[in-house]
């Protein structure tokens, strides 16, 4: 079955999940989850793109982002190759290091906002990599610490989450943490599929149930969003693909001319398959359109592909 494409939604809240290839440690200590959140910052201030929860944990991470005036496929790209450039460095390693495409579900604001953000910040706890709500705060990679005022950042502002729960600091915060306390006995599925990851706690007509893996949110909710699809598949795929060839040139030392055509230095083959599987991953771009882009021919991006998939 063939992967659907993303739907850029500018304005709408998305849901970032993006986990190490075979689930392989991606933050293996403080430094890298430090340098992930450093890259994070850099990003989401250059791109103007609001945040309101985010989470590490050492072979994934969650990401609670509006899209403002980038797609989240170009902060995506660079966040990730950025990343995996630095940890590929320190960690004498080379190839992918995230799993397949990450998932970017859009969320339904008035139905989920706080749900996503408790869900996110819990994910500590259900990771094991703290005890207690007390032992969130001490837990320097997620928003957690940020929403309670115990670390700051040009990045993240609290303010917007707390103003959901009272205008009055003290109690805001108060009752924030009561809000995770709650959550502790719920086993929220909160990673998209409509309305049927949501019927517990969602009464919506059975009859009008509308179902896409890619967003959470009731049957209107969907069916806007895929009628905003139909005209952006129309316009054409939205993925910033210069980025991304940007990038793989950066990562590969090499210029555009370099990357693209049929040169067969062995430096230049392994960096345009890798700029050919990530078209695949990242983008709307058929065979022929990449092969188009690189200048080389369908059959040898059919090869590739091959290879990637039995890799």
């Amino acid at each position: 079955m063939s992967r659907q494409p993303r739907i850029d939604a500018p304005g709408c809240i998305y849901h970032i999940i993006a986990r190490g290839i075979e689930r392989r440690t991606i933050f293996a200590d403080d430094q890298d989850s430090q340098a992930f959140v450093e890259r994070l910052e850099t990003i989401l201030v250059d791109t103007g793109t609001p945040i309101y929860a985010f989470c590490l944990i050492p072979n994934h991470f969650h990401l609670l982002l509006r899209r403002a005036n980038q797609p989240i496929s170009t902060v995506m790209s660079r966040l990730l190759t950025s990343y995996a450039i630095y940890f590929n460095k320190r960690h004498n390693r080379a190839g992918h290091l995230f799993q397949n495409r990450y998932k970017a579900i859009i969320c339904q604001e008035d139905s989920y906002f706080l749900e996503l953000v408790r869900y996110i910040n819990l994910n500590p706890i259900r990771a094991k990599l703290v005890d207690t709500i007390e032992g969130l705060t001490a837990y320097p990679f997620s928003s957690h610490p940020y929403i309670v005022g115990r670390k700051s950042a040009a990045f993240f502002d609290g303010a917007a989450l707390l103003s959901h729960f009272s205008n009055d600091r003290k109690r805001a915060i108060k009752s924030y943490m009561d809000f995770l306390e709650e959550g502790l006995s719920l086993k929220p599925d909160l990673e998209g599929g409509g309305l049927k990851r949501s019927l517990a706690i969602t009464n919506y007509p059975r009859a009008k149930q509308v179902f896409d893996s890619r967003i959470l949110g009731d049957s209107d909710f969907v069916e806007n969003l895929q009628g905003a699809e139909e005209q952006q598949n129309l316009d054409g795929p939205t993925a910033d693909i210069k980025d991304i060839i940007s990038a793989v040139c950066t990562e590969y030392n090499l210029t555009k001319n370099q990357l693209v055509g049929n040169a067969k230095r062995a430096a230049v083959v392994k960096a345009r398959q890798d700029l050919t599987l990530r078209l695949n991953r990242e983008t709307e771009l058929s065979g022929s359109q990449i092969a188009a882009e690189l200048k080389i021919t369908k059959s040898a991006v059919s090869r590739i592909m091959a290879r990637g998939r039995k890799l």
